[in-house]
């Protein structure tokens, strides 16, 4: 097959919005199509965390499940965001009111 499935079904299911609701795939073809996927490249970019959510969901449908779980990409890593010093000279009489 020429085409990346996964890579059209990932972009099918970020736009899948803008895709009238007679023109969009039945849940049957959405399991279909998820038997393409990949479980290995679960978080190579947002759009494979989208993709997982939509195929979990739609098997949830399918099964008539009540509940459907969720993935949630890692969280960033924030080392060193911060400055290290912390500057109160604005409010503990500092340079500016000794100008003054």
């Amino acid at each position: 097959c020429p085409w990346d499935v996964e890579t059209e079904f990932a972009v099918y299911c970020r736009k899948r919005h803008n895709v009238s609701s007679v023109c969009r795939l039945t849940v049957a073809e959405e399991c279909s199509l998820a038997s393409f996927l990949h479980p290995e490249r679960a978080y190579d970019n947002g759009d494979m965390i989208h993709l997982q959510n939509r195929v979990l969901f739609v098997q949830s449908v399918a099964h008539n499940a009540k509940e459907a779980p969720i993935l949630y990409p890692p969280r960033p890593s924030l080392d060193n965001e911060f400055d290290h010093l912390v500057d109160t000279s604005c409010v503990d009489g500092g340079a500016a009111e000794k100008a003054l």
